[in-house]
């Protein structure tokens, strides 16, 4: 699901994509993303926690300018962290995926955001929460 909304996004927006393949929490991936000037960096919340709890192995470049996140739960606390590493750079949450066709809700830069947290509902998606213990919607 990823990949084509990379890829979409990156042609919508006359953007360049880094694709590496390989361990991202090694040395080489850390060298790839500095090499490559990246601006945009997609992550899952274990490898933000890992970078935590033996540090990144690498300054996070000067060229970034949000973090993408999605496929696992994270907290406020490691985002605001990573953020920090960041020049504090917006940290964006994804929800759903492959297993619904795609995501229904998640961050954006054009609105207010909490960290880890979303803000609205995707593109094409109509939320609707339901209380089931009163009936309330």
């Amino acid at each position: 699901m990823m990949g084509p909304w990379l890829l979409y996004g990156a042609l919508l927006n006359q953007a360049s994509v880094a694709i590496f393949q390989g361990q991202p929490g090694s040395r080489e991936f850390s060298s790839f993303v500095c090499s490559a000037s990246v601006t945009h960096l997609g992550l899952v919340p274990s490898l933000a926690t890992a970078w935590q709890r033996e540090g990144p192995h690498f300054p996070l470049p000067a060229s970034l300018r949000c973090l993408a996140s999605s496929g696992e739960a994270s907290n406020p606390e490691l985002y605001f962290w990573l953020s920090s590493q960041a020049r504090y750079s917006p940290v964006m949450e994804l929800c759903g995926g492959t297993e619904i066709g795609g995501g229904f809700i998640s961050g954006s830069l054009l609105q207010p955001q909490a960290s880890a947290c979303f803000s609205t509902a995707s593109l094409g998606s109509q939320i609707v929460l339901i209380d089931v213990d009163n009936g309330d919607q």
